[in-house]
């Protein structure tokens, strides 16, 4: 069965078909919810949970949109509905952020991708939502304002917050070597 056909079955509400799109979109699903989540187990909660909702709403995908790109989009506003209510908009004072930056992406390169999710798991919540919403999903602070609703500044201040907190953790020499388990 094609991805057209799995899709259009899973419209009509067979189960076999929300299997088999389970199997084959699950491993990339569950990398975006280990983005947002603090461990595993909530990122498999929040991937069953965003998956059920998907089955809910896949009528109203149109197959004039690549379907991953949609799929991708319905999970990370799902899991922004989720955690909207808990990232308390703020206005903390400014923060220079440009040699955190330069420092952290220096440092950054050294590590292994998987403690590289692990530092980022973490972060506070809202720091964790705000950094992979900028960093990894290309979202702007306008952006991210307006899908959390908090205010610019509240989106800069905890993405700031997250550069510094990420700069003084890959100062430590264990996430540079080997995978923490």
């Amino acid at each position: 069965m094609n991805l057209i056909e799995t899709v259009q079955d899973c419209k009509k509400g067979k189960l076999s078909a929300q299997k088999t799109l389970y199997t084959q979109y699950k491993s990339l699903l569950f990398e975006i919810c280990m983005r947002y989540t603090k461990d595993m187990l909530s990122a498999e909660n929040m991937l069953h949970d965003s998956f059920l909702m998907v089955c809910r709403e896949i009528r109203a995908y149109k197959e004039l949109v690549p379907f991953e790109p949609w799929l991708k989009g319905m999970v990370i506003g799902y899991i922004l509905r989720k955690y909207k209510d808990l990232i308390p908009d703020t206005s903390l004072v400014d923060y220079n952020t440009s040699e955190h930056l330069k420092v952290f992406n220096e440092e950054i390169a050294k590590i292994p991708a998987a403690n590289i999710i692990r530092l980022i798991q973490g972060l506070p919540q809202s720091q964790r939502t705000v950094f992979n919403l900028y960093n990894l999903d290309g979202l702007n602070h306008k952006e991210i304002s307006q899908a959390l609703s908090i205010s610019v500044h509240s989106s800069q201040t905890y993405y700031q917050l997250a550069v510094e907190k990420l700069s003084s953790e890959v100062a430590d020499d264990k996430y540079t070597k080997e995978t923490i388990e």
